[in-house]
């Protein structure tokens, strides 16, 4: 099978290229920069590389249609944190754009990052029926990609499908997310201030969704399109996740227990489970470890 995929050097695409590889699948990765695999995968096995920028597609697409991708996999995001309308417009422009020659070229299936902030300020536990509700321009843009893509996609007979990605975290994430800021600030003899002690998340461990992202590609000729919820079917709150990366990183001034109820929302993740047999191995107390060892590494 042949695999193509933007993001592949980022987050949580580093893991799913590492995965790709492993199921033994050829695999071209769209980057901006020029890269060392090795470096950046531990391998070049089964890769080839594309340097190029989702803005000039037109560039790139014959190299791309004699790739002649089953599968591809969009996972880029460019400007993040940056949420604004201006980012998220331009993304939402290069998403239509990636779609409408994917589509051309023949390819078979694409499968598309989602968000679980497309639900809104929700609570409890949310499924794919819910409807969405967008507050915001990243949202907005996340939502009309799928809209359009669901559209361009039946109009090329190319399978479509949508993976809402709820809390992923994990080894490489951004500094300035929620379990980077407190693993820093404590490694460095600093009890980090939580802005938002009393809420919670579905947090799932980055190489998890990974294997989603990979048990999805490898069912690309039966599984149904449509909407995916991907996390670990949990609430965990703020709370709890900071005061365990403080007592793994030996630091015991911790937050103080709560009455209030965490506030938040989860994935139902029946669909998924049901579809793909996917359910994700890495407990809370695993995940956190593992990310804290990777930062100390660093």
């Amino acid at each position: 099978m042949k695999i193509f995929i933007t993001g592949g050097t980022g987050f949580i695409g580093k893991f799913v290229v590492k995965r790709l590889q492993k199921a033994g699948y050829q695999i071209l990765v769209l980057t901006k920069k020029k890269i060392d695999p090795v470096v950046i995968f531990g391998s070049k096995k089964n890769i080839k590389l594309l340097q190029g920028n989702l803005s000039n597609i037109r560039y790139f697409q014959p190299i791309v249609r004699r790739f002649r991708p089953d599968v591809a996999i969009h996972l880029a995001w460019e400007g993040i944190p940056d949420y604004g309308l201006e980012a998220s417009f331009k993304n939402l422009k290069h998403g239509i754009n990636l779609i409408e020659m994917l589509g051309k070229i023949g390819c078979k299936m694409f499968v598309g990052a989602g968000s679980c902030w497309e639900y809104g300020a929700m609570t409890g536990k949310i499924s794919e029926k819910t409807s969405p509700q967008s507050s915001t321009p990243f949202t907005s843009a996340k939502l009309a990609l799928k809209l359009f893509g669901e559209s361009i996609s039946a109009e090329h007979g190319m399978k479509f499908v949508w993976l809402r990605l709820f809390y992923v975290y994990g080894p490489g994430q951004r500094p300035i997310s929620l379990l980077p800021t407190i693993i820093n600030g404590v490694l460095k003899g600093k009890v980090p201030e939580i802005k938002n002690i009393q809420g919670g998340n579905d947090f799932v461990y980055v190489d998890d969704i990974a294997e989603a992202i990979v048990k999805v590609v490898q069912k690309y000729k039966s599984i149904p399109e449509g909407e995916y919820n991907i996390g670990s079917g949990y609430l965990t709150g703020v709370r709890e996740i900071s005061n365990l990366a403080m007592e793994y990183c030996n630091v015991f001034t911790l937050f103080k227990p709560s009455r209030k109820k965490t506030a938040g929302f989860f994935a139902d993740t029946r669909k998924i489970r049901k579809v793909i047999g996917w359910v994700p191995s890495t407990t809370i107390e695993q995940g956190v470890k593992k990310t804290i060892n990777y930062y100390k590494s660093i």
